[in-house]
């Protein structure tokens, strides 16, 4: 063997290795981008819910006025266009069917023939942000 035939193998498995490496380490950045994504998308969905938390009160009033007060129900109306944006989502069926993991009963009331088991009246809204339940709306429903 040569001295260029030793040399080019060694320079061949060196660039082979270094390959390697490359590879293993953009195999470990994209680990760490990604973890990085799925805990900054975790940490906001956090600060929207604390923060959605903290605006519950705020929309009862606005929902109270707008169930008793016509220029309130049109800001309730675009409060909720909002939320929606948002991916918020709010409880308030009156007649549809009662449901457990949204509603919370607070009385029972006489309703007419088939109508048992639908809400009757919406006490309190309730709130959901995608598929996670803020708070069950406090309701009404049919005997």
């Amino acid at each position: 063997m040569s001295i260029e035939s030793l040399w080019e193998d060694y320079v061949d498995e060196t660039v082979k290795k270094l390959n390697l490496q490359i590879g293993y380490l953009k195999n470990e950045l994209d680990t760490i981008h990604h973890t990085y994504e799925r805990k900054l998308a975790h940490m906001e969905k956090a600060a929207l819910e604390k923060f959605m938390q903290d605006l519950l009160p705020v929309l009862d009033d606005i929902w109270q006025g707008a169930v008793h007060d016509s220029s309130w129900a049109m800001v309730w109306g675009k409060l909720k266009n909002i939320l929606s944006s948002h991916d918020i989502r709010v409880i308030d069926s009156v007649g549809m069917d009662f449901n457990p993991m949204e509603h919370q009963v607070v009385a029972m009331v006489e309703g007419e023939r088939g109508s048992s088991g639908k809400v009757a009246e919406i006490i309190r809204p309730g709130y959901k942000m995608g598929d996670f339940l803020l708070r069950p709306a406090l309701v009404k429903v049919y005997k």
